[in-house]
């Protein structure tokens, strides 16, 4: 079987890119790519080789191009005939019948009456429907724009003068073969199998077979008008056919399509067909008598051959000079209104990288370097629409459903993981993506314990117990260290129920005499020892509250005591008592006899977290220290105030009175149960037993982290509750939080829903272990600090969202502005005038935030600026049974919040003060408030300084010493800041009414300053806080690194101002004062140069 090769060659346009070929032998299928020519531009070249199979000897086919996958043409410079069927102009490709021997391979036949000339039929095409033909719809229509609009139209006649050139006899009988001439660019040749040469068919068209005296014209493709040679058809030479002028039948024979190179076979005989563009410079000159118009309509019986000789072309435009100069023109003032449009570029500031990332680049016309197309307005939802969406949200039935369900079972931290997988669960139900980040923490869970009140009985034989010494016990009292389970209340019952022990506390059976020591603190201890009060060896029975339980042990501890027992007195329960009428719970307000306070005995003023780990994260293989360095070495037990009336009442009569001593000691609640007060210790023969047995592991815990990514990755906000309870209800702390948490996120899903998508980055975290000492928030801290120290903004706590009626919060200074604003759009539930608002009831005092919740590890640790949220009982309300089986769902529902409406307040409220630091284009911090807060904190730090006992420190405020006082460089240095800060907030201040104003779209060099404006001033709220952390920290507890906020050493929960400076005043340390004061004010120096930068 032969094969057929042919070669095409195409001109177009330079700036064409690729271009392909289709034709009809494959049913315009296959698509054969053509390689640019590197020599000539515009110029394209194929070769393909087919089978006989596909290109039919004998029959038309007809082809066209593909010009960058978009623009269909067929090639104006070779023979085209419109295909019947398709109308479309293609061009045409006849092949010859094959022949044998060194013959050549076809001879065709144009004029069949010529004598002596072999006639053969015209060949016939196949004609396609036009569903068939692959040709995409242009989208770039300017890329060919020069193939599209050229102008290959015919002067009038022109099908009558193709009919007519159809029936003329072109070729004289001495014309045996044909070639196409030169000038059509067209040669046919052909090669046997047998290996004889090449034969061409040759010869030009005869020129002397008609002589054309017709004055005839045309149009070319260039637009030249050129004579036209008619053939001799209207100069005395005819057709006999009577349908010379009519089309062939080519619908009958419609071959079915061949996919492409379907019939390719191994080559024996082969076809070349080359065809490529005469250049201009080869054009002969135009000879009437031979010029045939090569643009005519063809039919099946067209000639083959066709040649159009074209002249030099004239001018198209007679204003060529005119035209030129226009368009010059026209170019130039596209330049120049470009230039002016940029001009204002040479008013931004060089091209550099500064902290804010501003480049030249960014503030042209095209460029966007915002975080999103509609800043500085919220994405989505405008941020009025947020806020609606933030307040209609919350149900106070479904914060009911989120308290019931936590507050059904034990969450003891280690031991909640099915409550750590519903939170997110629940969280990814509501569109926010949620993970569990756990962490080997060490901590203990209770096995036995056991508290009595023992005499000694020389006499008996029957003891109880072997004593000590010589010495033989009988129990006189036997301490139940169990609260009462109540049919009222379902959680008191449970078989699940964790026992009273606290968290921290060391393993131990001692067994000594004992000493009422009041609250425990630091003075109540100092108070005993001036009062001569002997302490070491015993066992201390202190109350519950004033400081952190922890700091009660490690008193104990330092001053050489052996255990020590704790309980709630009724003196902490204002007037709602027994005493004054009030019945029990569950039948009243007043606290239950039984009541027993859980809680951790971790040092935890020193340090927070794995007290293994510190200042690191806890994971599996770190390695790990003493823990009883921020842990105690003795027992301790807490106990319920009817357990520890007997050890009162023993001590009736023995050692001083606590009347005796100052205000501090006074107020005892359970006089009226015939409790003197009285201090002991307890006389030799009655002595204390106190068993302590508890199980020491290391176990995960789960923090359930919640995230929606922001449009400023480099922003963040993070909101946090501990999940964890040291009983199995907890409905105030912590799930009061954590109900309002899950509101909080289930608004935001909502606003998610809607199409919002936050400017800064929110974080939510259900922290695990917190109540053994804010274990799983520090953990997470010292994990991710470097991330946090670059990205975070604020972290807002809830722990105890609601116990009462009272709104109560500590925080940053920083954050003052913010929470009066959001407070005034939340109604309150507690309204004396109708339409009040939080901020109308709330009396606006904002407490100095120390320790005690998780917020710390974020304030403390990393100076990330925090705040803390809740509802606080009133003077008037419930008994608020803290780290009771008495906080329990039942107790919340009926005293507590009746209703749920303070969790759905503390929702909105907490949900606001997100929303207005995430969507606020400018952080809504003010830093005029903290350096005013500065102010008041060195002041009582000087006041502090003056009442001290050690006559050097008081020199330190002393008027006559004010010129080499520490105190006055840094008064000086706070009074630079308050006044730096003043004009930084004036300068946010007026960006805000910028922002507000707006910046018309063609001023949109000052957008994008106004943007970077914004960026400058984000960062320096967003360092500010971080300014104060010193990374020694603090004497004795390097773990807390802020200046400015720490806890008490010996207070635990409530915060101290420039606790370095207080610590040194308070040890009579002169160069400690000193030295801090100079540390702070380097801290405050700081703070102002960032502001002020």
């Amino acid at each position: 079987m032969s094969t057929t090769q042919l070669s095409f060659t195409l001109r177009t346009s330079s700036n064409v890119k690729t271009a392909h070929l289709l034709g009809s032998w494959d049913g315009y299928k296959g698509q054969l790519p053509l390689s640019k020519d590197s020599i000539k531009a515009g110029a394209w070249r194929g070769t393909f080789r087919f089978s006989s199979s596909t290109l039919k000897p004998g029959q038309r086919y007809w082809y066209y191009y593909i010009m960058d996958g978009y623009h269909v043409s067929h090639d104006p410079a070779q023979p085209s005939t419109r295909e019947p069927t398709t109308g479309r102009s293609l061009n045409i490709l006849d092949v010859p019948r094959s022949g044998g021997g060194a013959t050549p391979a076809s001879t065709l036949s144009i004029n069949k009456r010529a004598s002596g000339y072999p006639g053969m039929e015209i060949p016939k095409g196949r004609s396609l429907s036009p569903s068939k033909i692959a040709h995409p719809k242009p989208s770039k229509p300017y890329a060919s724009r020069h193939v599209r609009e050229a102008d290959y139209s015919m002067s009038p006649g022109i099908d009558d003068l193709a009919c007519q050139l159809e029936q003329a006899s072109l070729y004289s009988a001495k014309m045996r073969n044909v070639s196409p001439p030169s000038s059509v660019g067209s040669s046919l040749s052909s090669r046997s199998s047998g290996g004889s040469s090449p034969s061409s068919l040759s010869s030009l068209s005869d020129q002397s077979s008609g002589s054309c005296r017709c004055n005839r014209w045309g149009v070319t493709r260039k637009g030249d008008r050129v004579k036209l040679d008619c053939g001799g058809s209207r100069c005395g030479y005819s057709d006999d056919s009577s349908s010379a002028c009519s089309e062939t039948d080519s619908d009958s024979e419609i071959e079915p399509e061949r996919p492409r190179y379907q019939e390719i076979r191994p080559r024996q005989r082969f076809v070349t067909i080359q065809i490529h563009e005469q250049p201009k410079s080869a054009r002969p000159v135009i000879a009437p008598e031979s010029a045939i118009a090569l643009a005519m309509s063809s039919s099946e019986r067209t000639p083959l051959v066709t040649t159009v000789v074209v002249g030099r072309q004239k001018q198209r435009y007679p204003h060529s000079t005119l035209r030129r100069f226009c368009t010059i023109t026209l170019a130039c003032s596209f330049f120049i209104v470009l230039l002016l449009f940029l001009l204002p570029i040479d008013l931004l500031p060089s091209r550099r990288n500064d902290q804010d990332g501003r480049r030249v680049g960014d503030f042209l016309p095209w460029a966007s370097p915002y975080p999103h197309k509609s800043w500085p307005q919220s994405q989505g939802l405008s941020y009025e629409e947020l806020q609606q969406v933030l307040l209609e949200t919350p149900k106070e039935e479904k914060a009911r459903e989120w308290s019931q369900y936590y507050t059904a079972g034990p969450h003891l931290a280690g031991k909640n993981l099915s409550q750590a997988l519903w939170t997110r669960e629940r969280w990814q139900e509501w569109g926010v993506s949620s993970s569990l980040a756990s962490y080997d923490v060490y901590i203990n869970y209770p096995l036995g314990h056991r508290l009595a009140l023992l005499e000694t009985r020389s006499d008996s034989t029957s003891v109880s117990s072997a004593g000590k010494g010589k010495h033989a016990y009988t129990v006189k009292y036997e301490c139940e260290l169990e609260e009462d389970v109540l049919e009222e209340d379902s959680t008191t019952g449970l078989d699940s129920r964790v026992p009273t022990f606290h968290g921290y506390s060391a393993s131990g059976n001692v067994t000594a005499q004992y000493v009422y020591a009041n609250f425990g603190s630091y003075k109540d201890f100092e108070d005993l020892e001036k009062a001569n009060v002997s302490l070491e060896g015993k066992i201390a029975l202190v109350k519950n509250g004033r400081i952190f339980r922890g700091l009660k042990t490690k008193r104990a501890q330092e001053l050489g005591m052996v255990g020590i027992v704790m309980y709630t007195d009724p003196q902490q329960d204002r007037n709602i008592t027994e005493v004054y009428g009030y019945k029990a719970y569950p039948d009243g307000p007043a606290r239950n006899p039984s009541s027993v306070e859980r809680g951790s005995t971790q040092y935890l003023s020193i340090a927070p977290g794995d007290p293994t780990t510190p200042g690191y994260p806890s994971k599996p293989g770190v390695h790990r220290g003493d823990p009883h360095l921020i842990t105690p070495k003795i027992p301790s037990l807490p106990i319920s105030y009817r357990d520890a009336l007997p050890l009162l009442q023993a001590l009736n009569g023995h050692g001083p009175s606590a009347s005796s001593f100052n205000k501090y000691w006074q107020g005892g609640g359970l006089s009226y149960k015939n409790v003197s007060y009285n201090i002991g210790p307890s006389p030799p023969t009655v002595v204390l037993n106190l068993l302590n047995e508890q199980s020491y592991t290391t176990t995960p815990l789960w923090n359930v982290i919640g995230i929606i990514n922001g449009s400023l990755p480099n922003e963040v906000l993070i909101l946090g509750n501990h999940r964890d309870a040291w009983i199995a209800g907890g409905a105030g702390d912590p799930n009061s939080g954590s109900a309002a948490l899950n509101e909080v996120i289930r608004s935001f899903g909502a606003a998610l829903k809607e199409g919002w998508k936050p400017l800064r980055t929110i974080v939510f975290a259900s922290w695990d272990g917190e109540e053994y000492g804010l274990v799983g928030s520090t953990e997470w801290v010292e994990e991710y600090l470097p991330w946090l120290s670059s990205a975070a903004i604020a972290y807002i706590n809830v722990d105890v969202g609601a116990r009462g009626p009272l709104f109560r919060l500590s925080a940053s200074p920083l954050l003052n502005k913010a929470l009066y604003e959001v407070t005034s759009l939340v109604t309150s539930p507690n309204q004396t005038v109708p339409g009040q608002t939080v901020r109308d009831s709330w009396n606006g005092h904002i407490s100095t935030i120390g320790a005690g919740s998780d917020f710390t590890a974020f304030q403390d640790f990393a100076g990330i600026p925090s705040v803390d949220i809740g509802f606080a009982p009133a003077h008037d309300s419930p008994v608020y049974h803290y780290h009771s089986n008495y906080d329990s769902f039942h107790w919340m529902d009926k005293f507590g919040d009746p209703g749920f409406k303070y969790h759905i307040t503390v929702t909105k409220v907490w949900a606001l003060l997100a929303a207005s630091l995430l969507e606020s284009p400018i952080i809504g911090f003010n830093a005029t408030d903290y350096a005013t807060a500065l102010v008041s904190y060195l002041d009582s730090v000087k006041h502090l300084a003056g009442k001290s006992e050690n006559e050097s420190i008081r020199s330190l405020t002393h008027p006559l010493s004010t010129t080499s006082s520490p105190f006055s460089a840094l008064e000086s240095a706070i009074a630079a800041l308050q006044r730096t800060a003043i004009s930084f907030d004036a300068h946010a201040s007026a960006l805000e009414t910028q922002i507000r104003a707006g910046v018309p779209w063609w001023k949109w060099w000052q957008r994008a300053q106004l943007y970077y404006a914004v960026q400058s001033v984000n960062r320096k709220y967003k360092y500010f806080e971080r300014q104060f952390l010193y990374p020694e920290g603090l004497d004795g507890r390097s773990w807390y690194k802020h200046v400015v906020f720490a806890p008490g050493l010996w207070m635990g929960y409530s915060g101290v101002r420039f606790a370095g400076i207080v610590e040194a005043v308070e040890a009579g340390d002169e160069a400690g004062v000193k030295r801090w004061c100079e540390i702070v004010r380097g801290k405050v120096e700081g703070a102002e140069e960032l502001l002020g930068g």
